[in-house]
């Protein structure tokens, strides 16, 4: 199946190239309603230890999507440069505060110089990409990138987009209520990378939060270990790190 195909349109206009405003949803969580992600925390721990293993530090990041700031603040204190990219003026102001190079912007068209980047970390963001500028998105990134540079991702494992569709009872446009436009799995996401690309890992995982009871081992294991095979209780992601050809 090709990746149109895998794709599922919400709403009722298609939304063209460059058309990709999600200012309201991410002004609403990241200001408004922050708690939505506390359940990344883990995800973050998670993308920090991969820096850790990969770059030296005072390499320079770009994190796109900015969520509450964790991830920057996190890598800025092991002495990494980080850059930020995200839609919202309001997260962005914050986050420039504690001296992390942020502009508003969207990944169609990163506001940032080529071959500026040692890494790129782009987390829960391709899936809120219209399936007609995935392809734009990832050449930018691929431009921002220096040579042999590193690719982060991670993106919902075979979401069910229909589960999450509202309906606005003003205007009558359904919608889905986190901005996603597309589900993969790991054969159609590695397709978008072969390109420009060299896939070192892809594979299925989840995030799960650890509590020191034997309760909370045993539930951290157990999600652990359904996040492997990709089982839907476990709220699974896939994971790729690739490098720029």
């Amino acid at each position: 199946m090709g990746l149109a195909a895998q794709n599922i349109f919400l709403g009722k206009n298609k939304m063209s190239l460059f058309k990709n405003d999600q200012k309201l949803i991410w002004n609403f969580f990241q200001s408004e309603e922050k708690f939505a992600f506390k359940g990344a925390i883990p995800r973050y721990k998670f993308l920090a230890k991969e820096v850790t293993k990969n770059l030296d530090y005072k390499n320079k990041i770009l994190n796109i999507g900015i969520g509450p700031g964790i991830l920057e603040n996190n890598l800025k204190k092991l002495g990494y440069e980080i850059y930020a990219l995200d839609p919202s003026k309001n997260v962005v102001n914050e986050l420039n505060k504690f001296g992390i190079k942020s502009k508003v912007g969207q990944i169609e068209s990163i506001p940032f110089p080529d071959n500026k980047f040692d890494c790129v970390i782009a987390s829960e963001i391709i899936e809120h990409i219209p399936v007609e500028n995935l392809q734009i998105s990832i050449r930018e990134i691929s431009r921002v990138l220096k040579s042999n540079g590193i690719l982060l991702t991670t993106v919902p494992f075979n979401e069910l987009l229909r589960d999450n569709k509202a309906l606005c009872p003003k205007c009558g446009n359904d919608f889905h209520r986190w901005g996603h436009h597309s589900s993969f799995n790991v054969e159609n996401f590695s397709k978008l990378f072969k390109e420009k690309y060299k896939i070192k890992k892809i594979k299925t995982l989840s995030f799960p939060e650890f509590s020191f009871s034997l309760f909370g081992i045993a539930k951290y294991l157990l999600k652990f270990i359904l996040g492997r095979i990709g089982h839907p209780i476990s709220s699974p992601r896939i994971f790729l790190h690739a490098k720029k050809l």
